[in-house]
């Protein structure tokens, strides 16, 4: 393969949402593709230039390779991300709005962030931002978008009754559709053997839930301690059991291609581990 020829398949792949692990597997897989047709145009008598501009030209533009790919990975990913990025634009600016208009003033920095983050979601699918372009940016704005939408909740809840309402829904309906698209970003995965990619989905079923269980576990605490007179510092302990969860999800990643056996206990164990935290965290902020 000529270095060409490896740009053009590296063009192709950058235009997934997919792993660096299933980057590679994908950039393999459609090497073979494009060497078999360079080799048939050679057999047929064309120079290697010609041969190599002729199984470009056939396997069809990088963009749009790559962009059905994508497709086929994650069927209606840019019309979900343009539609939770408009409904989550314009929820906050009529939370800012309502709530300005009848308490006579707002939050105007929840505002800024909200607004931030549901642009940079409704313009994702135009390649604007071509380097949240991966999983893990993907993943990272989508718990932005959950993370504000939670405080949003919050804000609604001390708006009149006729407009909060209204609000409510829409607002839990943002909620639904972000952690539904984070699901779907998790477990859109690529890889050429059926039994592992079906494997790495449960491995990322079973954390993403014990994270969302760890986050309602998380609000309750914060609720009650809030409730109790606990200070700030006190309420940042809560972190520590999203730490720990992280650490375990990295770890069981990183240790997948070398044991799936180790992985598959750190997945089981995650969750119980994590969640001795919280016992420990009332101890810890009665001391302090």
């Amino acid at each position: 393969m000529t270095p060409d020829f490896d740009d053009f398949i590296e063009t192709i792949v950058n235009h997934t949402d997919c792993t660096e692990e299933e980057k590679k597997d994908l950039f393999e897989e459609l090497s073979i593709h494009l060497k078999l047709s360079y080799e048939d145009f050679i057999h047929q008598g064309l120079s290697e230039k010609e041969a190599e501009e002729r199984a470009k030209r056939d396997f069809g533009s990088e963009q749009e390779i790559g962009e059905q790919i994508q497709q086929a990975l994650f069927p209606y990913r840019k019309e979900s991300l343009l539609f939770l990025g408009a409904v989550s634009l314009i929820f906050s600016v009529c939370v800012y709005l309502i709530q300005l208009f009848t308490e006579g003033s707002a939050y105007i920095l929840w505002l800024i962030f909200s607004f931030l983050v549901s642009l940079i979601i409704l313009f994702l699918p135009l390649d604007i931002f071509s380097k949240l372009r991966t999983k893990a940016g993907l993943n990272t704005l989508l718990l932005s978008e959950l993370v504000l939408s939670l405080f949003g909740w919050g804000i609604v809840t001390e708006i009149s009754q006729s407009s909060s309402i209204i609000l409510t829904f829409w607002n839990w309906l943002i909620i639904i559709l972000t952690v539904i698209m984070i699901y779907r970003v998790t477990l859109t995965t690529y890889h050429t053997d059926h039994k592992s990619r079906k494997m790495k989905k449960v491995l990322h079923s079973v954390n993403l839930t014990f994270g969302f269980i760890i986050g309602i576990f998380t609000l309750c605490i914060a609720w009650l301690l809030a409730f109790a007179g606990m200070n700030n510092a006190s309420l940042l302990l809560l972190v520590l059991p999203f730490i720990v969860w992280i650490c375990f999800y990295v770890l069981q990643l990183k240790l997948y291609r070398h044991s799936k056996v180790i992985s598959t206990i750190l997945a089981i164990i995650a969750l119980p581990v994590s969640l001795l935290f919280y016992i420990i965290i009332p101890l810890v902020a009665r001391i302090m």
